[in-house]
């Protein structure tokens, strides 16, 4: 069985998780965080989309259904008086489904749709709330090629899955989570491939200006962020639409100095860049370059470095060796260690970095004008980083250290690196399997009184009373959902967990059971004894088979039934149970989905 993706539903004391593939009537509670904007290199008639969670939608409307609203609809366009919600929060109904009871609500000018969409669902007549997402056909998985025209030179995409990815993501533009920091001999500010891309620059060298004039840094920034235009000339980077910090801090013999380096990291991490690529190093510890290292990734940015060249097994080298950092080693056109490549358990990935193909200061010569191949651990780390930025652009409330633990437990274990071949396309789909599910305000209040409501508990032992909660819906019910694009991602699901908040004013024994619907019956799953101060229950739901307990819809159905020692006579048994979040495992990247 397949799950595209989880719903969350409360009712009564029942929990019921359930998938919607695409657009759904369910109600969506979307957090404020990761909202960006997005820009598709196809052309389409759905105009102004932006990104939340990892999902598109449209930036200036939501859907939303009223509760107790009467209404007609002609010709699609309704022809009653518009709600009274619509018209305190500013609002104008631009299309309705009288069929479902939806409407399409434009919101005013500089709207937020994520909090015009919690300012809807807090007013008690509206039903649903959430944004209009962006729905796709669900095509295979496939790779994307650019027309660029020297993109058949550029192998290493296609070997980092980065093709499947750019079926997605190719880097949202005009957002503040696509920059990139590469902290290099500076960029070449003339360079087609970086007009308009350029979003700050400095340099910390003796140098007049940031402008390359060595050549590495211009490679490096290509690697990572080239934009492809439909059509056009030259190379690619990973990430089409992001745009560049450049660091200048070597000077053009390719030497710079620890405080060079270190002003570069900081003034990245300042600029507000994501990811920071650093294609140099050496084999001492550094105590200023570390403390900005560490400045960086305490500012939420992903620093990538290079292994080193030298062909060492363990040889620790530095930025790549301090902690928190992604190192990278280089791998050539059969998969193999390069012959150079620093490699061993010290180093955490490896990527393509023989005979790569990138831009190149127009003012050097090249073998194509603007143009050059070099090979290195320099230009394995921007492929790496590029790929991570153009990620952390589609998922910005995913910080940085978690999208390291992504790309090296994804990675393909390969023997001569800690984790193994970094893997753009099993990043993502790790990513996606480990996102949390909000259920905000999803929670039941109530209460049981033993001397008035007998019908709610069954006497067990003759002092023990059992409430179950299938009979009595008590308080109020929320419906959630979080879904996150994967296109045709029906991978199997490997394990789901469960996180609840259970409060009651006495020690209650909740248990907690899933149906099965292969025997037709609750499974128990897992019990936690509960005080006043509320407890958490922690589940993975249920192995060794998830798949069993769902339907064929991919819904799952919960049981919570609490067991409390209240007598007749005794105060009531009030509690409450918050749902903080259902999250799902995919199986990462079966064959099937990812390729070669």
């Amino acid at each position: 069985m397949k799950l595209r993706k989880l719903l969350g539903v409360v009712s009564g004391l029942a929990l019921v998780a359930s998938s919607f593939a695409g657009h759904s009537n369910a109600s969506m509670l979307v957090s404020g965080k990761g909202v960006s904007r997005v820009q598709d290199i196809a052309r389409s008639m759905i105009p102004n989309r932006i990104v939340i969670n990892g999902r598109e939608a449209i930036a200036d409307e939501i859907n939303v259904k009223f509760r107790g609203y009467n209404f007609s609809v002609s010709g699609g366009k309704l022809t009653s008086p518009e709600p009274q919600a619509v018209r305190d929060l500013g609002c104008k109904i631009v299309g309705s489904n009288a069929s479902i009871g939806w409407h399409t609500v434009k919101l005013p000018s500089g709207g937020s749709v994520v909090d015009m969409v919690q300012k809807f669902k807090a007013r008690p007549d509206v039903e649903f709330a959430e944004p209009n997402y962006v729905v796709r056909i669900f095509n295979d998985p496939s790779p994307v090629k650019p027309l660029d025209d020297l993109y058949p030179l550029q192998y290493a995409y296609s070997y980092i899955h980065q093709d499947l990815i750019w079926n997605y993501y190719r880097g949202a533009n005009n957002t503040g989570h696509n920059l990139i920091a590469v902290v290099d001999t500076g960029i070449d500010l003339t360079h087609p491939k970086f007009l308009g891309r350029i979003a700050a620059v400095a340099n910390f060298t003796p140098a007049l200006s940031a402008q390359d004039d060595h050549g590495h840094g211009t490679h490096c920034s290509g690697i990572a962020a080239a934009e492809s235009s439909i059509g056009g000339s030259g190379t690619v980077g990973d990430s089409w639409n992001a745009r560049i910090v450049a660091a200048k801090v070597l000077d053009s013999t390719g030497a710079g100095l620890g405080s060079w380096v270190s002003n570069g990291i900081t003034f990245a991490a300042n600029m507000g860049a994501q990811v920071i690529s650093l294609s140099l190093g050496g084999y001492y510890y550094d105590a200023i370059e570390a403390s900005a290292v560490q400045y960086a990734i305490d500012h939420d940015c992903l620093v990538c470095a290079a292994a080193g060249n030298d062909g060492q097994f363990d040889l620790p080298v530095y930025p790549a060796g301090y902690p928190g950092v992604l190192s990278v080693a280089s791998s050539n056109y059969g998969h193999q260690l390069s012959f150079f490549s620093n490699w061993g358990d010290m180093v955490s990935v490896s990527a393509p970095g023989e005979e790569i193909w990138s831009t190149w200061p127009l003012q050097f010569q090249a073998p194509i004008p603007g143009y050059n191949n070099l090979s290195g651990t320099s230009m394995a780390t921007p492929l790496v980083a590029g790929a991570l930025v153009n990620l952390r652009a589609a998922f910005p409330s995913i910080p940085a250290k978690r999208w390291i633990q992504y790309a090296e437990r994804s990675a393909t274990p390969e023997g001569w690196t800690h984790f193994g071949a970094f893997d753009a396309w099993k990043t993502f789909l790790y990513a996606i399997s480990d996102i949390d599910i909000p259920c905000i305000a999803t929670n039941l209040l109530g209460t049981v009184d033993p001397t008035s409501k007998q019908s709610d508990l069954i006497t067990k032992d003759g002092s023990f009373y059992a409430i179950y909660g299938t009979d009595t819906p008590l308080g109020s019910t929320t419906l959630t959902q979080m879904n996150v694009p994967a296109g045709n991602l029906n991978t199997p699901v490997g394990e789901m967990d469960l996180h609840m908040v259970i409060t009651a004013n006495y020690p209650v024994t909740v248990n907690l059971r899933a149906w099965n619907f292969g025997t037709q019956q609750y499974d128990n799953i897992t019990s936690v004894l509960t005080h006043s101060g509320g407890a958490w229950l922690d589940t993975l739901i249920p192995l060794p088979n998830p798949a069993n307990y769902m339907d064929n819809q991919g819904r799952l159905q919960l049981l919570v039934r609490a067991n409390s020692a209240v007598r007749k006579g005794y105060p009531p048994l009030a509690f409450r149970i918050d749902v903080m979040g259902v999250r799902d495992h995919y199986t990462v990247c079966p064959n099937s989905v990812c390729g070669p």
